[in-house]
């Protein structure tokens, strides 16, 4: 069940609301490493937008780009199990901003978040309340394809929701040497190394 706020209740009451969907996606400098924020909204102009962070909640300001960079977010499934959920969404190779972010920077695994942000039919420029969340997730794939004559020149960022960190590995080793690593002088994993050459006798003669 979803807690609405008593200004974005009033506002779906009075059906005087605009849809806005926005997407905030943290792209990897491939130099550095460093984090490069980028947002792009189905509005009109650059924006600076209040929005409900998908994992800490807290309401924080970010700027988002237009000129057609987002071009259409898919539909995303709700659920209230641990699935991993995917969403598709496709953004313009025609705005700077977009071939800026994915020519230019690492989107594979790529923090992303999905907001919806409701403005007020009466006054376009002025929003309800933060705009909510509705997925975050990971870039899982971001492939750039030229299109073929007259066909539109777009690209779509294949996501996958935070439920995918449930299935990840430790890839870590039971080790003396990883031990020290975790913790310097602990050495319960001395001789675990040699443990599957040494001979066990259970219940008989050694010398037999």
């Amino acid at each position: 069940m979803k807690d609405f706020t008593a200004e974005e209740l009033a506002a779906y009451e009075s059906r005087s609301i605009i849809f806005r969907g926005l997407v905030y996606v943290w792209a990897r400098d491939r130099a550095t490493g460093a984090q490069k924020p980028f947002g792009f909204w189905t509005g009109t102009g650059n924006r600076s937008i209040q929005v409900r962070d998908g994992l800490t909640q807290e309401v924080v300001a970010r700027n988002f780009t237009s000129r057609g960079a987002l071009v259409a977010i898919g539909d995303i499934p709700a659920a209230a199990d641990l699935s991993i959920r995917q969403v598709a969404v496709t953004l313009s190779q025609l705005n700077a901003d977009v071939e800026s972010a994915l020519r230019g920077y690492d989107m594979r695994g790529a923090p992303i978040q999905i907001y919806r942000a409701l403005f007020s039919i009466a006054n376009p420029r002025a929003l309800v309340a933060p705009a909510r969340c509705r997925f975050a997730g990971f870039v899982n794939t971001s492939p750039i394809t030229t299109p073929a004559r007259g066909g539109q020149a777009t690209a779509v960022l294949n996501c996958v929701s935070l439920a995918r960190q449930l299935t990840n590995t430790n890839a870590d080793l039971r080790s003396d040497e990883s031990q020290q690593r975790r913790h310097a002088g602990d050495r319960f994993f001395r001789w675990v190394a040699a443990t599957g050459q040494v001979p066990v006798s259970w219940g008989t003669n050694k010398s037999n």
